[in-house]
């Protein structure tokens, strides 16, 4: 199961589409994916829903969709959750943006406890960020720009842990890159919250040094995630069952990207570094 997956459709099908998605999976051996909600139109309707799954139960594997939290990603009105679930939406989420208000986010878990779906969430305060795709630290002092440190990440996921115990609801916390995000997920499962947590690859298998290797900036930034420090790496790794895999339930984020051939190239170079 691949549980975070961008098959770009509709709206951005010159990357990818429902077909082409769904084989990619399968030959890579995904018998079930959850695609998440940041097309064009965003899947906030349930026409754009209904249009999805339609095309998504003629593929050979099984696809679900996820809708968005609020109207076109604005992070301010709400969706229609209840009528969402009810064409069939399997959870709710904004990735690729995270929710900067508190208290929106906190009724939105609230509503979505009580339709008893998942709530999934892109932790990312911009405030802290200047140059996406790198961590702040040695690597992008060495590179003489500022990067994206842990903290931008840490403050949301730690709001977050808090409202998810007092929400009740199941919130997954997407693509973790810090060692601090994983105590504190940690930390709030003891104390009863229903977290949950991604971990992807890039994650395991990369750390910040690519960038200086490889010297492509923008390679770091299609991943989409600012890479970690060596140390944020074996604490994931290290760590990993303990947080992310407790039961079967919680999910293995692969975040399956499709990107355009440039893009690719890209990222193919750190690829090979690795």
């Amino acid at each position: 199961i691949d549980d975070h997956v961008h098959f770009r459709d509709p709206g951005f099908t010159y990357k990818e589409d429902i077909h082409t998605g769904a084989k990619a999976s399968a030959k890579g051996g995904f018998t079930t994916v959850i695609c998440m909600a940041n097309t064009s139109p965003t899947v906030d309707n349930t026409d754009t829903l209904k249009d999805n799954l339609a095309r998504a139960s003629k593929e050979d594997i099984r696809i679900f969709q996820a809708a968005a939290i609020s109207r076109s990603l604005k992070g301010r009105d709400e969706v229609d959750m209840l009528a969402l679930k009810e064409a069939g939406a399997c959870g709710f989420t904004d990735d690729g943006i995270p929710l900067l208000n508190a208290e929106f986010c906190y009724q939105a878990m609230k509503n979505a406890a009580k339709l008893n779906v998942p709530i999934s969430l892109h932790e990312e305060d911009p405030a802290f960020i200047r140059n996406n795709g790198i961590n702040h630290g040695k690597v992008s002092d060495a590179l003489g720009i500022y990067g994206s440190p842990s903290i931008a990440e840490e403050a949301l996921v730690a709001r977050d842990c808090l409202l998810a115990l007092r929400s009740g609801a199941d919130v997954v916390i997407q693509h973790i890159s810090s060692g601090v995000s994983i105590d504190l997920i940690r930390t709030y499962k003891k104390l009863g919250a229903k977290l949950h947590a991604e971990a992807t690859p890039h994650h395991f298998s990369l750390t910040e040094d690519a960038v200086l290797e490889v010297g492509d900036l923008e390679a770091g930034a299609e991943i989409g995630l600012w890479l970690c420090r060596h140390v944020d790496t074996e604490i994931a790794k290290q760590q990993y069952d303990d947080v992310c895999e407790p039961d079967p339930a919680d999910p293995t984020g692969r975040r399956y990207k499709p990107v355009t051939h440039p893009q690719q190239e890209s990222i193919d170079m750190i690829v090979d570094w690795v």
